[in-house]
């Protein structure tokens, strides 16, 4: 594809050799965002295939990158994130895996962005990610919908020094007064 301004209007040279405006570009993704979105309505209307959803990683730590990974069928057409319920206003992005469209919507923070089989990727995570994230896919032979719960820890490194030394020292207490027990049980 390349591409070349010609007066006012931007034109752009696709792989066949044929022109196409800018504008009509813009027109097209509309065009296929509203019939993903018709599509997606219309199953809706059919029973969804519950589908896993894998987190990496599966214990995440404030300020790391989580992603997670919805199983399912390959050829998806659209797929849309969720942060708690699956309702508009939480919704957090619909992605066009064939045109690599990603339409952010009213829960979107700015840290998610979507990748390979509609992953959904959460970068410098805090504690208010922790909840449930849903994906509604919608694939050829009907809408496949995945859950899973993300919860957010603070850093190993948020214990002190002191703290640390008073987990190794209880647990040799522990282990010094369980062998003590037992010795003398067995001694008898």
């Amino acid at each position: 594809m390349h591409r070349f301004s010609a007066g006012p209007t931007e034109r752009i040279i696709m792989p066949a050799g044929s022109l196409v405006d800018r504008t009509d570009l813009k027109v097209l993704c509309y065009c296929l965002r509203s019939a993903a979105f018709l599509l997606n309505s219309c199953f809706l209307l059919t029973q969804a295939q519950d589908i896993p959803v894998k987190l990496d990683p599966k214990w995440p730590l404030r300020g790391q990158t989580a992603t997670l990974i919805p199983a399912g069928k390959p050829e998806i057409i659209t797929c849309t994130w969720f942060r708690d319920e699956q309702v508009e206003s939480k919704e957090i992005f619909t992605y066009i895996p064939s045109i690599s469209d990603q339409e952010n919507g009213p829960a979107f923070t700015g840290r998610e962005t979507a990748g390979p089989n509609c992953s959904l990727a959460i970068s410098r995570l805090t504690l208010n990610d922790t909840g449930i994230y849903i994906v509604r896919k919608t694939v050829r032979g009907g809408p496949e919908i995945g859950r899973a719960h993300v919860q957010v820890s603070e850093s190993a490194s948020a214990l002190g020094a002191g703290a640390i030394s008073g987990i190794v020292l209880g647990s040799l207490a522990l282990a010094s007064l369980a062998g003590t027990l037992l010795y003398s049980f067995f001694r008898k």
